[in-house]
């Protein structure tokens, strides 16, 4: 696989997430014209509610279809004869280390500030918690030893 295909295929999963992103993130798109219309004091009709829905759904999936269209154009400039790109499984387990620390780095700070606003704690809050430290644990533990998880990776394969 080349840079450029790899780039391609980086591209098309961005574009894959946009539109789940969109899909999940459209609940509290509609629910925004709730304290938009307390802000007015009158309330917001119905059609514009729809309006602000279809024309986040058609900006979601504008961005989206561009995005794919960018990867098929990356795509088509790749020549048969590449030279190909030596990407490693060691390096490829470190990069996804990474985005379980990050990810979870990214969700603890707004649950912490939830925490202290809540007179009392919920066990769900605490699971969640757990949860976020337990993905930041194995983040950590598949960034700093990945080849331990490839031989678990290999094993579970079959590839002894």
């Amino acid at each position: 696989m080349t840079s450029k295909q790899l780039t391609a295929l980086a591209i098309k999963i961005l574009a894959i997430w946009l539109l789940v992103n969109v899909v999940l993130c459209l609940p509290s798109v509609v629910m925004l014209s709730i304290p938009l219309s307390r802000l007015e004091g009158n309330p917001i009709p119905p059609n514009w509610s729809v309006f602000i829905m279809l024309g986040f759904i058609a900006a979601g999936m504008l961005v989206s279809f561009t995005m794919l269209k960018v990867s098929n154009s990356v795509l088509n400039s790749v020549s048969e004869f590449s030279e190909p790109l030596s990407l490693s499984s060691v390096f490829v387990l470190q990069v996804v280390g990474l985005f379980f620390i990050v990810s979870a780095l990214s969700l603890l700070p707004g649950q912490f500030l939830s925490i202290a606003k809540q007179p009392s704690i919920q066990l769900a809050t605490y699971g969640y918690l757990a949860g976020q430290f337990f993905k930041i644990g194995i983040g950590a533990y598949l960034f700093v030893s990945p080849t331990v998880w490839l031989g678990w990776f290999n094993r579970l394969r079959g590839r002894t």
